[in-house]
């Protein structure tokens, strides 16, 4: 979404909250919390006068984030709907296993539909509504399509190396491992870099090559000294006794 926090529309987070069962007089505390901030501008150093704003969220606010989920709330339940009356089928592992229309992720989405004009048409109707409803606008430059005859093992793997994968990597790249001694290497290898994957492989059953090459990644990085290459091993270990 382009400039997610600052496109949503109030009245569509206090709609939201309505449907989700929340008491009144919270909703009403949560839109004053909201609509009760201020803004000025600096013009050549010198504050300009205050006013308010009528949508968006604060970043770096705490609270934002958390408003934030009741826009993908309504993503998700458009999606779940037009499932239900058959507009889209989704990803499915066997015939009799339920559809997959979308996953949603800390900061991006997957959606799922048959490759089709009909499939593809269905999918601009839900983003169309959902921009309307909530002021969010898709960035396309952003987004990228894939076509493939899916199973859940490649729907797996696609969205590790979509996610994660490449995520890791920037993240071992990013610290000067030459101040590393190789105990806080084993210490960053235990608390982070095992943690990155963890919601992945809880959700699918990845490839052997995917976890040899995950595993490499860390030893690489670990050095090669028994005690870090066993601790790469564990996780995936558990993987395959899955």
């Amino acid at each position: 979404m382009s400039k997610a926090y600052d496109r949503v529309e109030w009245p569509f987070i206090n709609g939201v909250m309505s449907k989700l069962g929340f008491a009144d007089g919270f909703i009403d505390f949560i839109i004053c919390c909201i609509k009760s901030v201020q803004y000025s501008i600096l013009i050549n150093g010198e504050e300009g006068l205050s006013f308010r704003s009528t949508r968006g969220l604060r970043q770096g606010d705490p609270l934002s984030p958390y408003l934030f989920l009741f826009c993908g709330e309504g993503l998700s339940v458009l999606m779940r709907l037009a499932c239900q009356e058959g507009k889209i089928c989704g990803a499915k592992v066997c015939r009799a296993s339920p559809s997959i229309t979308h996953l949603m992720f800390t900061d991006g989405c997957i959606l799922f539909e048959e490759v089709s004009n009909r499939g593809i048409s269905v999918l601009k109707e839900i983003l169309r509504e959902y921009e309307v409803c909530s002021g969010q606008c898709v960035n396309f430059e952003k987004s990228t399509v894939f076509s493939a005859q899916m199973q859940m093992t490649m729907i797996g793997t696609w969205c590790f190396k979509f996610l994660t994968f490449d995520r890791l990597k920037q993240r071992i790249n990013s610290w000067s491992i030459r101040h590393i001694s190789q105990g806080g290497r084993e210490v960053f290898i235990e608390a982070v870099l095992q943690a990155v994957p963890t919601y992945t492989m809880a959700c699918f059953l990845l490839p052997k090559s995917l976890c040899t090459e995950l595993e490499n990644i860390m030893t690489l990085f670990g050095g090669i000294k028994a005690m870090g290459r066993e601790a790469c091993i564990g996780v995936i270990g558990s993987l395959y006794a899955r």
